[in-house]
């Protein structure tokens, strides 16, 4: 869960948001005076000494010149306002810019009225100006003054207003929001800087995607700030519950694919809140959160067939570039993107080979096939070690996969056909050796990081010399497709078995190794009742806490879920129609919001 703290930086932030605030104001009246030269304008702003029956109406007239000027404000429920306030004049030689009010009166109680402030001079303008329109909402009938704090806003926030609650968001598409606030006695509440104060009053804020306002609250001595971001509008959906206290914040990529360029690296907050969040419209899947507070994720269109270009680049919280790095010698990989302890990197590969033998397997007896490539490259590009799948995993390990391998080989750029023979999906350093996983095969392998790069242990899949003999599993190891293999600080191994073609669920699984004995227990399952199938994707993650973070997995629909230490499911988040490839855990502690405020920030200013 991200840090917070909150306090005299926070004030000190805000005040100096408040005094922007006023500057950003003068200059756009500076600038209205001179794009409307020879004429005058009128521009509302927020309402005031709002009941359920009247409300004070405010705006600026502006003009460049000395003649008298007439305004109004103009006043309905629809676009089209319909009501129309006394014509007021202004004398000659009175200034530039005038802060103008009228009070109105026999609206209806609980609606919600849009206004506009028009002007004109009074000779020698035949048209007049009404800029950006304002709203407020009337108090419900008779309603007495609040006894609570109540912060609503059109678009609506989420999660809704909540004092427990710093951070929101509001799908804005770079239009105003429309914030509604009921403020008991003794409770003064500003929004992005304005005038603070009790009561019930409406107000807009002008905001673009990615921007953010705030919202402070003040109770005696105790200053309270929310922030508020506006959230894309091609950013998926999302439902989200929870029955207790959520550890972890989380990451990962979101791909919405009915919307073009719709993908988003993304974190959010315990209360599924997104914080933090980069437009990548190359299209990645994978992502991951670095040491050094950096996000990498994978760009391009290599998948896992080698349609490159492809690479993984880094980004500061910031959104600037650290670096881009990419396999050599064959396109790199999207499945997995692991730092090592020295600074390097694991980098997956598919890497083609012509002239293998298929025919035994239902394939051709001349093929090309994708074998899969670790490599460990340095910050600098550098690669310092490599395996290939080709000198180490024999053909009859894709076993039951082999129907699906020869129905459904891909088409590489250069118009060979290729067949994915073990589909290298995840790499886990552990200690001097790796952890890795081939779906194709059903296993998790252990391999040596030197010279040979032999195989220490296979867990899963057909039987081979370096199997380990499974213990109390149920599957007895009978993995469906499984991915990220996971070295967890207890020296087990945790990894997401999908349960794929398997006639049964998914399952997220933790084994005790005794390479001595050659054995893999079976120490902890957990399952999810409301997802049956997994046939793509997904992570399962050992939390400090005892519990997992699990991205279940599928093509449409994902479900991210948090659990206790005793299996029990603490939240559970989906995206209808959307896909997460894997889901990491932020623990408390790893990465403060205030962080991510700041890059947010610093991508999208105001």
């Amino acid at each position: 869960m991200f840090a917070s703290r909150e306090g005299s930086w926070q004030r000190t932030v805000l005040a100096r948001g408040a005094r922007r605030r006023a500057v950003l104001v003068l200059a756009a009246v500076a600038a209205l005076a001179v794009l409307v030269a020879g004429c005058s304008y009128g521009e509302a702003t927020e309402a005031t000494n709002v009941t359920d029956t009247s409300a004070t109406l405010h705006g600026y007239v502006v003009s460049d010149n000395e003649t008298q000027k007439t305004y109004w404000f103009e006043y309905g429920t629809t676009s089209l306002f319909g009501t129309k306030t006394p014509d007021r004049t202004i004398p000659a030689n009175t200034g530039s810019t005038h802060l103008v009010e009228e009070e109105v009166s026999d609206l209806e109680p609980d609606t919600t009225y849009r206004f506009r402030l028009c002007a004109r001079d009074t000779e020698g303008q035949e048209h007049y100006g009404c800029l950006r329109f304002q709203r407020f909402t009337t108090d419900p009938a008779g309603s007495p003054p609040p006894t609570e704090l109540s912060i609503s806003a059109d678009p609506a926030l989420y999660p809704e207003f909540d004092p427990a609650v710093s951070d929101y968001v509001t799908r804005c598409a770079n239009d105003p929001v429309y914030v509604r606030v009921a403020a008991p006695d003794g409770v003064t509440v500003s929004v992005d800087g304005g005038t603070a104060r009790s009561g019930r009053f409406s107000t807009s804020v002008a905001l673009k995607s990615g921007q953010r306002f705030d919202i402070t609250t003040t109770l005696g001595q105790t200053t309270r700030a929310f922030h508020v971001r506006c959230l894309p509008s091609d950013f998926a959906s999302w439902t989200y519950s929870r029955s207790g206290s959520a550890t972890s914040a989380l990451g990962f990529t979101l791909l919405n694919p009915v919307k073009v360029d719709s993908t988003y690296v993304a974190m959010l907050d315990t209360n599924a809140v997104p914080v933090w969040w980069y437009h990548a419209s190359q299209g990645p899947l994978d992502s991951t959160l670095l040491s050094d507070d950096t996000v990498a994720f994978e760009v391009g269109s290599s998948g896992a067939f080698g349609n490159g270009p492809a690479a993984f680049e880094t980004r500061r919280l910031d959104g600037t570039l650290v670096r881009w790095l990419s396999t050599t010698g064959s396109p790199t990989d999207f499945h997995d993107f692991e730092e090592l302890p020295s600074g390097n990197y694991l980098m997956l590969s598919y890497k083609p080979r012509d002239h293998v033998d298929l025919s035994q397997y239902g394939g051709p007896d001349d093929a090309t096939v994708l074998d899969g490539v670790v490599q460990e490259v340095t910050p600098n590009g550098a690669v310092t070690w490599t395996w290939n799948s080709k000198d180490h995993i024999a053909l009859s390990e894709t076993a039951r996969w082999w129907p699906h391998v020869t129905s459904n080989p891909p088409k590489l750029p250069d118009g060979r056909t290729a067949y994915d023979i073990v589909h290298i999906n995840g790499v886990e350093f552990d200690g001097y050796s790796l952890l890795i996983s081939l779906r194709h095969t059903d296993a998790v392998y252990r391999i040596f990081r030197g010279t040979d790069g032999h195989v220490e242990w296979k867990l899963g899949g057909t039987q081979t010399p370096q199997s380990l003999t499974v213990v109390a599993d149920p599957e007895d190891g009978r993995f469906g497709g499984q991915h990220d293999p996971r070295r967890v600080s207890d020296g087990t191994v945790s990894l997401h078995d999908n349960g794929t073609d398997r006639n049964r669920p998914p399952r997220a699984v933790r084994f005790s190794i005794d390479p001595d004995a050659k054995t893999a227990t079976l120490v902890e399952t957990v399952t999810e009742p409301d997802v049956t199938t997994s046939p793509c994707c997904g992570s399962a993650r050992k939390l400090s806490s005892g519990g997992w973070l699990v991205d279940w997995g599928g093509f449409l629909g994902d479900t991210i879920a948090e659990y206790g230490a005793n299996g029990s499911r603490i939240s559970k988040l989906t995206f209808p129609g959307a896909l997460t490839y894997r889901a990491f855990p932020i623990e408390r502690g790893r990465l403060s919001i205030e962080q991510l405020r700041a890059g947010m920030d610093t991508m999208h200013p105001r």
